[in-house]
């Protein structure tokens, strides 16, 4: 019992969803995610990753 109260402060679910859509040769892509801890450090890789999806250049400060 004392591992799982330990492990409830330090596990972090997160949710990311992705949604595609597209006729021919065009594409859209919707990205939507939550995270129930740690939202600021969140924030930062989920930009990360938008950025990486959409095909622009990695943030140079991460």
């Amino acid at each position: 019992m004392v591992i799982g109260v330990l492990l409830s402060f330090y596990v972090n679910h997160r949710q990311v969803w992705v949604m595609v859509a597209g006729r021919g040769e065009s594409c859209r892509a919707w990205i939507a995610g939550t995270s129930y801890k740690w939202k600021q450090p969140f924030r930062q890789e989920f930009k990360q990753l938008c950025d990486r999806v959409a095909g622009k250049d990695p943030d140079p400060g991460a």
